[in-house]
């Protein structure tokens, strides 16, 4: 163990003009070094009036807001990442979490942790203490995810292969699914929010109607490896899955109803990243061009092109 480090970093990227073939061109701004690894990082919006605050969450188990404060020293620009607050509850390291937003506002965060809990949150209270914590996993809670059209349900996934919903307002699990191995990943999708997508440690994408969650829709195996992030497009018209076995896979899909969908196209990137991939975020995007930036173990974040004519374009 000695000579390693257990330090993270938060660092901003700016695309603020294109390259002659149209691509984007992205710039690395200053890295801000914090005290322990940074698992998740969210934008909050609408906290302060002095602009947008980065929620990161850390193997710490704590989860800090943070103003990003840049700053000139020795002719040398350098960054600071200011804490506007620290929530420090967790007994493990918190790997997911979601911001619920409320008129583009943020109000309130729930977080998950590998001591097999998650909590609720609130930013707008003076007190730095959880408002609720939600108890019935018997693994480490690896993703939380909030319905997009009900701020009363809450969809985990833990290392004890279930899929749990939760009323929010009652504190406990409405209604549960069953995987045939951990989940480390969920998305909703924002066109049709009675579907959820899982993703699976044995590389398979699992579909749930929540109307009948005891039952998969669909159980495909898209991996060779562990998946670690899935992600629909904000058009609900592309889902795109991020894996250990490297590779970014997108699927084109007919349809938002997952239980009628067909898959137009798939385009599976193997050589996207040179290590595991662990992000995937997807820009605005229109029915037929979509915008996915993924983030590796390989330290590089790629920015891919979707345009249903012509596959993935790669711009790294």
């Amino acid at each position: 163990m000695e000579g390693n480090t257990w330090t993270g970093g938060l660092q901003l990227l700016q695309s603020n003009n294109t390259s002659d073939d149209g691509n984007m061109v992205w710039t690395a701004g200053e890295k801000a070094i914090m005290n322990s690894g940074v698992t998740s990082v969210k934008w909050v919006p609408g906290v302060r009036e002095t602009g947008p605050l980065i929620l990161a969450a850390e193997d710490s188990g704590r989860v800090g807001l943070y103003n990003l404060h840049v700053y000139e020293e020795y002719d040398d620009q350098l960054a600071e990442a200011v804490a506007v607050n620290i929530f420090f509850e967790h007994d493990n390291a918190v790997v997911g979490m979601d911001v619920l937003l409320n008129q583009s506002r943020a109000e309130r965060f729930i977080t998950a942790s590998w001591d097999a809990s998650l909590k609720l949150w609130d930013f707008n209270s003076e007190q730095s203490e959880s408002l609720q914590s939600f108890i019935g996993h018997a693994g480490m809670v690896n993703a939380v995810k909030w319905r997009a059209d009900d701020d009363n349900i809450i969809a985990s996934s833990s290392q004890d292969c279930g899929l749990y919903l939760w009323d929010v307002r009652a504190g406990v699990i409405a209604s549960r699914g069953r995987l045939a191995s951990p989940s480390f990943c969920l998305s909703w999708n924002p066109s049709q929010t009675t579907d959820i997508v899982s993703g699976c440690e044995d590389g398979r994408l699992v579909h749930f109607d929540i109307r009948k969650i005891d039952e998969a829709v669909t159980n495909e195996e898209v991996h060779h490896g562990c998946v670690y992030s899935v992600e629909y497009s904000p058009c609900g018209k592309y889902l795109a899955s991020g894996s250990d076995d490297c590779s970014v896979c997108i699927d084109v899909l007919s349809t938002s109803t997952v239980v009628e969908k067909g898959l137009l196209k798939r385009c599976l990137e193997p050589t996207v990243h040179t290590d595991y991939v662990r992000a995937l975020c997807w820009q605005e995007s229109s029915s037929s061009k979509a915008v996915l930036l993924s983030g590796g173990w390989d330290e590089t974040i790629k920015c891919l092109s979707i345009k249903e004519t012509a596959g993935a374009q790669q711009n790294t």
